[in-house]
């Protein structure tokens, strides 16, 4: 009796085997039949794209294209990683009082100062940074402090009017090795004027007034002459303003020297020496009493 009842059991698991293999086979070959169509649907658009590559690189001769839009304003040239501002070539409505005027005219700049009228310290964002967080150079040699509060490197734009430069490089980014890590935004790269031989001891004087709203008025005389290899600069700008808001007035006097040397190989070597008077109020005075 015991012998059967093993025979038996025996017999039952190779029927539930048996059983349990035909119900994998049989869920096998539904799953095939119903994935079928999806995979010679992905075989069929495969082919099609295949046949789509093929005729892609066939060349097509479109023609003469002509481009007859206006370029990007006068004295400014950009390519992908820099903007070139030639000062010669920019063209701005009135006297430019200090570089300012001149680069936020370009997408990548934007003033947040209190008032337009009045220049002053970290009034520029590159990029949506602040002076502490982009680098303002002249000639590659970056600028650490200019004015602001004793423990930052805020540049006060009111002291680099535009005739003491000649072109301004402006370099989008943090890619640049040769200036400081708070350069997350960028640089504002100043060149200054090239020295120029003089055949004559004549020198070369600009002038230049304006008058604005507000009692606004910008004076500059720069002056330029030499001797031979030996050359010299002399510039003095006043701006006066009374502000369009209440106790934005500013008076500011700015003087610049060079003397310098043109050296046989085209280099030079030269000295700058500057000197600003700035008396700009507050935009809002509280005053207890």
């Amino acid at each position: 009796m015991v012998l059967i009842a093993i025979g038996e059991l025996l017999k039952t698991k190779r029927e539930v085997k048996t059983d349990l293999g035909n119900l994998i086979l049989i869920i096998g070959f539904v799953i095939f039949f119903l994935s079928y169509p999806v995979w010679a649907s992905g075989d069929k658009q495969d082919k099609n794209r295949i046949n789509n590559t093929k005729k892609s690189k066939k060349i097509h001769d479109i023609g003469k294209i002509e481009v007859s839009a206006k370029g990007n304003r006068q004295g400014v040239s950009l390519t992908p990683s820099e903007n070139i501002i030639d000062l010669n070539k920019f063209e701005i409505t009135g006297t430019a009082q200090n570089i300012t005027d001149i680069v936020t005219k370009l997408p990548v700049f934007d003033f947040r100062g209190k008032t337009d009228l009045v220049p002053d310290d970290d009034t520029v964002y590159m990029r949506g940074f602040s002076s502490k967080r982009f680098s303002t150079s002249i000639d590659g040699m970056t600028i650490r402090k200019t004015g602001g509060r004793k423990s930052s490197h805020i540049v006060d734009y009111a002291l680099l009017p535009p005739w003491m430069f000649e072109s301004i490089e402006v370099k989008p980014g943090p890619h640049f090795a040769a200036y400081p890590g708070k350069s997350i935004g960028g640089v504002l790269n100043l060149i200054s004027k090239t020295p120029e031989k003089y055949e004559s001891l004549k020198p070369d004087i600009n002038f230049g007034v304006s008058y604005g709203s507000y009692n606004t008025l910008n004076n500059n005389m720069n002056l330029s002459c030499g001797a031979g290899n030996f050359i010299y600069d002399f510039g003095y700008q006043k701006y006066h303003t009374d502000g369009y808001l209440r106790h934005t007035k500013a008076d500011i006097d700015m003087f610049f020297s060079r003397i310098g040397y043109i050296l046989p190989s085209d280099g030079y070597i030269t000295l700058s020496v500057s000197y600003t008077d700035a008396d700009r109020e507050t935009t809002v005075y509280n005053d207890p009493d």
